[in-house]
């Protein structure tokens, strides 16, 4: 098998500018949630799996956040009600 020097530079020149537009230009989702109009709410930062036996309130001491804080960044609506594989930031 032939590799050519020049098409793998320009194949790894365009994933290096992929990846910096990803980096630069995050996606964003403007809040309904009492944010300021034009402000633009990030989802980048850690997410956690749901396990067997995780509660909010475990989730958010294991990780220094408040249970306000847990439900608010992810819309939770019943704080019972997390499914296990389920994906939340924290």
């Amino acid at each position: 098998m032939k590799f050519s020097v020049k098409k793998t530079c320009k194949t790894l020149f365009l994933l290096c500018i992929l990846l910096m537009v990803g980096i630069l230009f995050p996606v964003a989702s403007h809040g309904k949630d009492g944010q300021k109009k034009g402000t633009l709410r990030f989802k980048t930062g850690l997410y956690y799996t749901i396990q067997k036996g995780d509660t909010v309130y475990s989730i958010a001491r294991m990780f220094g956040k408040t249970v306000a804080e847990i439900v608010d960044d992810n819309k939770i609506k019943d704080v019972t009600n997390l499914q296990i594989g389920q994906k939340i930031l924290v």
